[in-house]
């Protein structure tokens, strides 16, 4: 649905929204610069590639929500109007992309009332699924048209497996139990009647079965949240000031259980992660291992081969994102390697084109390493012209050890005349030589 929701459009019924508000003209104008600047650079990845998305809003972006929902808001009042003008007691409610009508009139006008919607906009086109035998699926509900009020039951999709998080997997019993909370929150939420709220817990068990758990912990799981549900919402003073505040651990057993309780002593709730995942272990490509790293690194450009060098404390794939995003906002964002590729007009390199030198963290030590990158790759003229200019306060340094590595040592030669008048020219006396060659070998230093 994000790419769908066309920026430039909603960007504007945001203004008239905020104008109908009688907000200030400047702060209008500074929310839209910002939604401009914000929503016009979605670049992803593919296959070690950037790309750009041309319209729409991108997927998993924290704004997109918000955003796309003043779009459908929008969509939603001429909706609300076709319909009250064919069936003017119906109800229309919506939840993200899912919108669900019921009808005053056994729907009688809803071929009329679909083709006059699908014409309010191109991009955004529904389907209607129809009750049949007096149900109909919305969400996770199957709502049954009974009289004299609906009925509900918990709906799953035929696709719907019963995995959750096995007993014996390493994570942390929160995530573990996650899925079950979920499940339970939503059977005593929903105003299940005796008998379907008794199938749904019977189907709860036997997920949790499935996956090595005991029917008791999900019968504790389950008293734990209603006690919670029935407690009265009084909420203490004190505690309503005290500000909860969160870090993340990487889960890791026993340990980090007696972490999170030191932490709780000082007001600090923890949230667990875990880095045994799918991801960690299939990915094993050295280029993708490389590129989370940060260091000293070097980029290759395509066209005339010589390398832009560079150090970052942040991972190589996300400093490569930056030089990326100067290429495209040169007006924005500043990097020599960008400058590079935008005078000569290079193409810009890949992020395979990347390549890590020395893995090390911030400080004195990473910048003499890239001086020193900077240096050899200038010397033997393999830099981009933008950074020949760059001098180090090690250069002179550098170049001294330059000297020293191709200036071979003066070879002193020591004279010495044996017994037979033999003239040898050596540096070194063998142990095996006779006392008076060595005496002579001795007196040969001598000035």
């Amino acid at each position: 649905m994000f790419t769908n929701i066309p920026i430039n459009e909603t960007i504007d019924i945001i203004s008239k929204r905020l104008k109908q508000t009688n907000t200030n003209t400047q702060y209008i104008k500074e929310i839209t610069n910002i939604l401009n600047t914000i929503l016009h650079q979605n670049y992803f990845t593919y296959n070690l590639e950037i790309y750009e998305q041309k319209d729409g809003l991108a997927m998993g972006a924290p704004t997109s929500n918000i955003i796309s929902e003043a779009f459908l808001q929008n969509i939603d009042n001429k909706i609300i109007s076709i319909i009250h003008n064919h069936d003017k007691n119906s109800k229309y409610y919506r939840y993200v992309d899912d919108a669900l009508y019921i009808s005053q009139n056994n729907g009688s006008s809803i071929n009329e009332i679909m083709n006059e919607i699908n014409k309010i906009h191109n991009n955004i086109q529904f389907t209607v699924d129809k009750e049949d035998q007096n149900k109909i699926h919305y969400l996770d509900l199957t709502i049954i048209n009974e009289i004299p009020k609906f009925q509900y039951t918990v709906y799953r999709k035929p696709t719907q497996t019963s995995l959750t998080i096995p007993y014996n997997s390493y994570h942390p019993p929160q995530h573990k139990m996650a899925a079950y909370n979920a499940l339970i929150y939503r059977m005593l939420k929903i105003p299940l009647t005796t008998n379907e709220r008794n199938k749904e817990r019977n189907i709860i068990h036997q997920i949790a079965n499935n996956n090595g758990y005991e029917t008791k912990t999900i019968q504790k799981l389950e008293n734990k949240i209603k006690n919670k549900l029935t407690k009265k919402n009084t909420v203490n003073e004190t505690n309503a000031e005290t500000k909860q505040t969160y870090t993340t651990l990487t889960y890791n057993g026993t340990i980090t259980k007696k972490l999170a309780k030191i932490f709780k002593k000082v007001n600090i709730n923890i949230s667990y992660k875990t880095d045994n995942t799918i991801y960690n272990k299939l990915i094993t490509d050295k280029n993708t291992e490389e590129h989370n790293k940060n260091g000293v690194y070097k980029i290759e450009c395509p066209d005339c081969n010589k390398f832009y060098i560079g150090q970052t404390k942040k991972r190589l794939k996300d400093r490569f994102t930056q030089h990326f995003n100067a290429f495209k906002k040169p007006m924005i964002y500043k990097s020599n390697l960008a400058t590079h590729s935008i005078n000569n007009n290079h193409t810009f390199p890949n992020i395979k084109h990347m390549s890590l030198i020395k893995n090390i963290h911030k400080g004195t030590k990473m910048n003499i390493w890239e001086n020193l990158e900077i240096f050899k790759h200038n010397d033997n003229n393999k830099l981009i012209e933008e950074q020949t200019q760059i001098r180090t306060k090690q250069d002179k340094t550098f170049q001294i050890l330059k000297l020293l590595q191709h200036t071979s040592p003066t070879r002193r030669t020591y004279t010495h005349t044996p017994s037979n008048n033999e003239t040898i020219n050596d540096v070194s006396i063998p142990p095996s030589r006779h006392e008076a060659d060595r005496k002579s070998f001795r007196q040969s230093k001598r000035p």
